[in-house]
């Protein structure tokens, strides 16, 4: 009876699973840095949207309160 010949490599060796969770960990950490990044651009972005808000609220309120030369409450030339 032919004995039964077994292949050279049955599975996958420690460096092949160490190169994988390498490339695996580094994937996460860009993942992550990404993630960070957005974030702190999301929190810019909030910053300066409040920002524009006040400040065209701001110059509401200026316009607002003008005092037209026109109209300073006198009723006219015709009315006594």
């Amino acid at each position: 009876m032919p004995r039964l010949v077994k292949s050279r490599q049955d599975g996958m060796s420690l460096i092949e699973v160490l190169i994988a969770l390498l490339i695996l960990f580094i994937s996460l950490m860009g993942s992550a840095a990404m993630q960070l990044n957005a974030l702190k651009h999301t929190a810019s972005a909030l910053i300066s949207t409040q920002d524009s808000f006040i400040a065209y609220s701001r110059l509401d309120q200026m316009r607002a309160e003008v005092v037209h030369p026109l109209s300073s409450g006198h009723a006219g030339a015709g009315s006594s």
